[in-house]
């Protein structure tokens, strides 16, 4: 899982250029799976925006349900319910081994909201079913996704910008995601210019 302190530090972009990596060496499918599951970002880039030009567009949807409760649920004024199957989907990404999800929020009533859990048989499902899956979490400022799901993922890297992410901002966020039974295996620093300095501060604060 690729996750950021703040919004813009470019996580989205490596979790795609990770994906489509991981798409070239792989027997079964690479899933690319967006924790910001209303947005469809990832697979609006893919179906109609420049990687679609690309890469070929999205075929046709697949239940990325894999026959257990997705991490995803609806919320209602009543609880929590469990989505349609047919509403959480993945789709083909061109000619790749690449799969990229997509939630259909017309399936979403009036005042209903989408909920992240856990659910750990469905990571589970997902390990079975692919030989390389890179997760997307949406920036910690904006949402906490990235928290519910942490602990189910076998690496988590943090997203860091050398333009507006600081050390302190870098070692927050692992020690959220620490608390939360994540494995935090690494720091990717985006966007970075000649101030290899700024890299090692943020290298020492995230060791302490």
């Amino acid at each position: 899982m690729f996750i950021a302190a703040r919004q813009g530090d470019g996580t989205s972009s490596l979790a795609v250029s990770s994906a489509l990596n991981a798409a070239t060496r792989v027997q079964r499918p690479a899933w690319l799976i967006d924790l910001d599951v209303a947005g469809n970002r990832l697979f609006n880039a893919f179906a109609v925006g420049d990687l679609s030009h690309k890469y070929g567009g999205v075929g046709r949807p697949y239940s990325a349900c894999l026959r257990e409760r997705p991490f995803v649920s609806i919320r209602t004024e009543d609880g929590p319910v469990e989505v349609d199957p047919r509403a959480f989907t993945a789709h083909q990404v061109g000619d790749t081994k690449l799969m990229v999800t997509h939630f259909d929020t017309n399936s979403l009533k009036s005042r209903q909201s989408l909920q992240v859990a856990a659910e750990p048989a469905y990571w589970a499902a997902v390990r079975r079913a692919t030989d390389w899956t890179v997760v997307d979490a949406p920036a910690l400022e904006t949402s906490s996704a990235g928290l519910a799901v942490a602990a189910q993922m076998d690496n988590c890297i943090i997203v860091a910008s050398a333009d507006d992410t600081s050390p302190e901002d870098v070692a927050e966020l692992r020690d959220q995601l620490e608390d939360h039974g994540a494995r935090v295996t690494g720091v990717v620093m985006n966007r970075v210019q000649r101030d290899a300095m700024f890299f090692d501060k943020i290298w020492r604060g995230v060791r302490r």
